[in-house]
This record gives structure tokens, sequence and C-alpha cells, in this order.
């Protein structure tokens, strides 16, 4: 027995063509091994589609009474199947496809306005929430510069307020001990209210000038001894 290998080629861009055929010889009633073409205007419209480029077989030849005519005529029926088969699916493509083709389009379009809408939407949320954030974060800084300004101010203060409070305590003690030196020499209560003319001493108040005038029975100034022409009380009171 003996295989015989056929190499069938088929290019559906405007022809037909059988190639590699082997020897032509032994087909039977004169078949010269070629397909009936189609007609010019069905074999244009079926456009770049190309099936599978080669189609290999093994046939019996012991078994087949005649394979190479019956498979030029199977490949020829199945090629005007498949050009009949491309022209009915164009055909039915463009009658049902474009509608659908055009509504998923026009709700492709609306998604993606829908989409757009909402990233502007969230885009302007986004940015509106950082102006505020920033917004507060320059508030806050302003805040704490403020708040620690009030601080240093507040500390500022205290120190003044310390050193006023010393400065009140040193002027009561000037006034205390003024008011020490201003009493009567002889009472050590009573303020100087006595001026002794002519030696204008002022040192003593009028009572402890009147008694110590009664104890003496003298008309002398207590503090140097000059005779007191004079003694004139300013009726000054203690405050």
């Amino acid at each position: 027995m003996r295989n015989l290998k056929k190499l069938f080629t088929f290019n559906f861009k405007g022809k037909t063509s059988i190639s590699s055929l082997g020897k032509t010889e032994g087909l039977d009633n004169g078949s010269s091994g070629n397909c009936t073409r189609l007609p010019l205007h069905d074999r244009e419209e079926i456009g770049d589609f190309e099936p599978p480029t080669q189609v290999t077989e093994d046939y019996d030849a012991d078994r087949e009474l005649s394979p190479r005519s019956k498979a030029v005529t199977r490949l020829c029926e199945f090629e005007e199947e498949m050009i009949s088969f491309r022209i009915r699916l164009r055909r039915m493509g463009e009658r049902f496809s474009f509608p659908i083709a055009e509504s998923l389009k026009h709700m492709m379009k609306a998604k993606v306005a829908e989409y757009e809408a909402k990233f502007r939407e969230t885009l302007h949320k986004s940015v509106e929430s950082q102006t505020r954030c920033m917004f507060l974060e320059g508030g806050l800084q302003k805040a704490g510069e403020c708040l620690l300004s009030c601080e240093l101010s507040l500390q500022t203060e205290k120190e003044i307020v310390l050193k006023l409070k010393d400065f009140l305590e040193l002027q009561k003690e000037s006034l205390r001990q003024e008011r020490e030196k201003q009493k009567c020499l002889i009472c050590k209560l009573s303020l100087r209210n006595t001026i002794i003319f002519p030696c204008l001493h002022f040192l003593y108040c009028g009572e402890c000038l009147h008694d110590h005038h009664l104890q003496k029975r003298s008309n002398e100034c207590p503090a140097c001894g000059t005779s007191v022409d004079v003694a004139v009380n300013l009726n000054l009171k203690m405050v």
C-alpha cells in the first residue's frame, strides 16, 4: 500500500487556487483538478478573511476509488460554503451589529461622561478640602504664634509686676523710715508739728515741747538751749 500526501493551499483575497496536488495522472473522467470559481462580486465581499492556509490529508489509494477528484470536489464545496458563510455573516453584521455598536458607543460615552463628572466632583471636593486644611493649618499656626507671643508677654508682665511689687515694698519701707524721721524726738509717737524760733528747730510735737518747758521751768529749745521767742504749731496729723 502506498500513502499519498496532498497539500492544499487556500487564498480568499479575491481568487481561489489549489497548489501542490502532485502529479495529475490517474484523475477519473479527465478531471483537470480545478474548482469552479464564484462570481467576482461574491469574492470581493469576502474582504481580508483568510482560512487556514494549509490542510494535509492522507489518502489510501487502495481503499478509495477516485481520491484526488473527490478531494478536489470537497475542497471546492468547502470553499464555496466558507465564502457564502462569510457573505451572510457580513450582511448580518451590517444589519444588526451597527445598531448594537452605536448603542454600545452611546452607552460607553454616557458612562465616560458620568465617570468624568464624578472625577471632577471628587477633584473639586479634594481641592476644597485641601484649601480648608491649608487655611486651618495657617490659622492654627498663627494662633500658636499669637499664644506664644501672649505667653511671652504674660511672662514679661509677671516680671514687671514682681518688679513693681519690689519697688512698692521699697517705697513703703522708705515711707516708713521717713515717717519715723518725722516723729517727735521725745515721745517717738506723734509727728513733729512745732517750729521753734529763732533757732528754727523742727524736732518736737507741741505737747512734748510744752511739757518740757513746764518741767524745766525754762523757755529754751531742748535741742540747742536757745531762748525761744515763739513756737509755731503747724497742727500736723499722722496719716
